[in-house]
């Protein structure tokens, strides 16, 4: 099997980005029959080695499974957690990797959006993700870069690159 079903109910989801004068981006998403999964599960056995790459714009149950199947035979997950929406500690357990950007971060840590130039109160949030369950968590910062975090808890910094954002 090829892994890819078509839905006779919904019609493909969509995902449309733009992004201001300010590089700033915005997104809608219609997700369609991203929402129509047969009996709600991932149809698919990852293999040692492997990486899941998964997104919530399918329902939570069928990332879970994803991730499930992964663990089992120790491939590596990484979630981006969007469109946002509250996630549970089972699932950040079956996390590897967490990539997420500020706004989520502030979502996942009940915290207020934090300064990405105070490196303190970034880290403390970060911190208080980690102990939730994921492996490592990589904040995406826009132009100032991105923190990475794992369970050592010690930060590393990553500068951003100047770039001329386009629409």
């Amino acid at each position: 099997s090829s892994g890819i079903s078509r839905s006779e109910s919904a019609a493909t989801g969509i995902a449309l980005i733009t992004v201001d004068r300010s590089s700033q981006n915005m997104i809608a998403v219609a997700p369609g029959a991203n929402l129509d999964w047969p009996g709600g599960e991932a149809h698919f056995s990852p293999s040692a080695g492997d990486i899941v790459v998964c997104q919530l714009e399918v329902p939570l149950g069928v990332v879970e499974g994803a991730f499930r199947s992964a663990r089992a035979t120790r491939a590596t997950t990484l979630l981006n957690p969007a469109p946002w929406q509250p996630l549970p500690d089972a699932l950040l357990a079956l996390t590897d990797i967490l990539v997420l950007n500020e706004t989520e971060l502030a979502g996942l840590s009940g915290k207020a959006h934090t300064d990405p130039a105070d490196v303190f109160g970034l880290t403390e949030t970060v911190r208080a993700v980690l102990a939730r369950g994921p492996k490592s968590v990589v904040v995406t910062l826009g132009a100032t870069g991105a923190l990475v975090m794992a369970q050592d808890r010690r930060a590393h910094r990553l500068p951003g690159r100047q770039v001329r954002a386009i629409d």
